[in-house]
């Protein structure tokens, strides 16, 4: 993804994140509302990936 489009969607992120309605809706569904950087999403995706990775591919073999 472009920098310029990053930053832009960073920035929206962080507006929309500090609005109280928002906010309560997403905890009412169980989501947490987290405002980081975009290396710091990266990161988080990546462990998310060295974590689940090895579990989607058993379930791949076992389903083939």
């Amino acid at each position: 993804m472009p920098k310029a489009a990053l930053d832009l969607q960073h920035a929206t992120r962080g507006k929309v994140a500090v609005i109280t309605a928002f906010c309560e809706q997403m905890t009412r569904q169980g989501a947490a509302v987290v405002t980081n950087t975009p290396r710091e999403f990266a990161q988080f995706i990546r462990g998310e990936i060295d974590l689940f990775g090895p579990v989607v591919k058993a379930a791949t073999l076992m389903s083939g």
